[in-house]
């Protein structure tokens, strides 16, 4: 063999850490901790802004429902819009905290029993509504 051919051959062996090879994990030295991005940071504001106006719009249909106000509504839709409300609610005072506590910590720190709990309770939120 002449030399030519030795220098441009591949090594033998793997790099061990390699990014290309997805099959190993990551040396502690290539981990990077999460930020709270700029992206993070738009999202939990839209979802205050959103809070803020979700929370104030149930709350009064919900009101003007329970002390009668809606009497020009048929009586079979006022139960109706009073449980869509209270739904809407849920999901408004259960998810959306969630989700902005969430980006803000960028990670989770209450442990598996509380994921657990908090996930059944937005997936709750979400299909009652």
């Amino acid at each position: 063999m002449s030399d030519d051919r030795m220098s441009s051959a591949t090594p033998m062996f793997p790099v061990v850490n390699s990014s290309f090879n997805s099959s190993l994990p990551p040396s502690f030295m290539d981990w990077e901790a999460p930020t709270f991005t700029a992206a993070a940071r738009v999202r939990v504001a839209a979802t205050m802004v959103l809070f803020v106006f979700a929370a104030f719009s149930n709350l009064s249909v919900l009101f003007s429902v329970a002390r009668g106000r809606g009497r020009r509504l048929a009586a079979h839709l006022r139960p109706l819009i009073a449980s869509l409300a209270s739904a809407d609610l849920v999901m408004t005072f259960v998810v959306m905290p969630l989700d902005a506590a969430w980006n803000v910590t960028v990670q989770w720190y209450a442990g598996d029993a509380m994921c657990k709990l908090l996930c059944f309770l937005k997936l709750f939120a979400m299909h009652s509504s």
